[in-house]
């Protein structure tokens, strides 16, 4: 054989080019062009074309098979200098999936079995809140021949502005200059192929693509002077164009999904408020005392949230079918195979509680003469929460959970977390609606 034999082109001061090619005595060949470019302060990439014709063994052999492949490389990068407000990035590497099986040059281009491709851009308006990523992805599996593709993806996102404040604030700010509210819509398409039928019409019906949008209201004010109070709402909005409808073949006895194509919107939203205030406690020691101070602060936190139920029959977004032969009934959403989903299910009103600890000391430290008195953290976080959902039939409290932190000699960090049911368990090892408490006369279960 005869490999890398060819040509270099020195294009002027931006772009280089060089083509080589490969001869095999069987009959394979490859050709390979390879393009670097580059603008100084802009950007700089490489382009990469490689195309092969591959012969297994000679003519005539019961073995001869004759495959083409090719594979394409490019990579982009902008400069950090070229434009603050956007930036464009290219990373695409993709090939047939025999392509590495005959042309690879090292052990690990032969090893791989997956190859990915990513092509990204973003920009920001200054002077605004609003700012836009669009992406492309590409994944492909080269032992089973599946290709992922993700196109386009777009996000587009506003920061949280205050529509109520004024531009000139004189005073205290009133209540309602603290209402602000955000914006995220998200568009995402996915589609999974085989690669021999990425370039056929069924890839543009198997894709999944849809819509939502994301907008948080909050505002926060104080009540009694030292309690903040955070009221808020979430509002999401969902948009598809195919929707699932479920039903009962009578003939196969299964549950039959027919794809319903047309515009359908579905949304759900929640409202929540939260009041949390800290406590300062502060014991002192002798002023000859190697601890000086202890300080705990302590930030207990309540919260109320609700939902309501979606599967409700008014809002249209679940709906019920057969689902076997003794004629019994599921409910599904017609949003379920979407790609960011649809409204939830089952309503819900909860009560969240939490208590956060610091717990700190000031110590006398004979090494430091311009700072006799150091901080040291005993706990830099102890937390405690759980909740109570208000609407439910029984087992209302969720699982309490521990978490806290510290640091041993400013070297060591030690963390810990656990939880715990305040919930009993029958002899089949199930939680019942009984407290641990009044069953045993124990605290809990861990």
């Amino acid at each position: 054989f005869l490999r890398g034999a060819g040509f270099y082109f020195g294009m002027g001061d931006y772009m280089d080019e060089k083509i080589t090619g490969d001869y095999y005595s069987n009959g394979s060949w490859g050709l390979n062009s390879l393009t670097n470019y580059k603008l100084r302060y802009h950007f700089s990439g490489i382009f990469q074309l490689g195309i092969s014709s591959n012969v297994t063994s000679e003519k005539g052999l019961s073995d001869y098979a004759k495959t083409n492949s090719f594979k394409v490389v490019w990579s982009h990068r902008q400069d950090t200098k070229a434009n603050p407000n956007s930036t464009f990035q290219a990373n695409v590497n993709v090939s047939t999936s025999n392509y590495n099986k005959y042309n690879a040059k090292s052990v690990s281009e032969a090893l791989t079995n997956t190859i990915n491709s990513s092509i990204s851009y973003s920009k920001v308006w200054p002077g605004t809140p609003f700012s836009l990523s669009t992406s492309l992805s590409h994944s492909q599996n080269n032992i089973d021949t599946t290709v992922s593709l993700g196109f386009p993806k777009v996000s587009f996102n506003m920061t949280k502005i205050y529509p109520f404040k004024r531009k000139q604030s004189v005073g205290t700010a009133k209540w309602y200059e603290k209402i602000g509210f955000s914006l995220a819509t998200n568009l995402d398409n996915s589609v999974e192929v085989k690669e021999k039928n990425l370039f056929k019409r069924s890839v543009v019906d198997s894709m999944k693509n849809g819509m939502k949008h994301d907008i948080p209201l909050s505002t926060s004010f104080n009540i009694l002077k030292f309690i903040t109070v955070s009221p808020g709402v979430n509002y999401s909005e969902y948009w598809y164009l195919k929707t699932i409808e479920k039903s009962w073949d009578q003939d196969s006895k299964e549950v039959v999904i027919d794809t319903i194509s047309g515009f359908k919107r579905g949304y759900q939203y929640s409202t929540a408020v939260s009041m949390s205030t800290k406590i300062y406690g502060m014991f002192q020691f002798s002023k000859t005392s190697k601890v000086q101070a202890i300080r705990h602060v302590i930030t207990p936190s309540v919260s109320l949230s609700y939902r309501p139920d979606f599967s409700d029959p008014k809002y249209g977004f679940y709906k019920q079918v057969q689902k076997d032969t003794l004629g019994n009934f599921q409910t599904y959403s017609i949003f379920s195979q979407g790609i960011y989903g649809g409204p939830g299910s089952g309503k819900s009103g909860m009560v969240n509680f939490s208590l956060s600890n610091i717990l700190e000391m000031k110590v006398l430290s004979s090494k430091d003469t311009a700072n006799p008195v150091k901080k040291v953290k005993i706990l830099d976080g102890l937390s405690i929460g759980s909740s109570y959902n208000l609407l439910a039939d029984s087992m209302n409290w969720s699982d309490i959970s521990v978490s806290g932190r510290t640091n041993l000699f400013d070297k060591v960090n030690i963390n810990f977390s656990g939880a715990f049911s305040p919930y009993a368990l029958n002899t089949a090892g199930t939680e019942i609606d009984q407290f641990e408490y009044n069953k045993s006369g124990k605290f809990a279960r861990f």
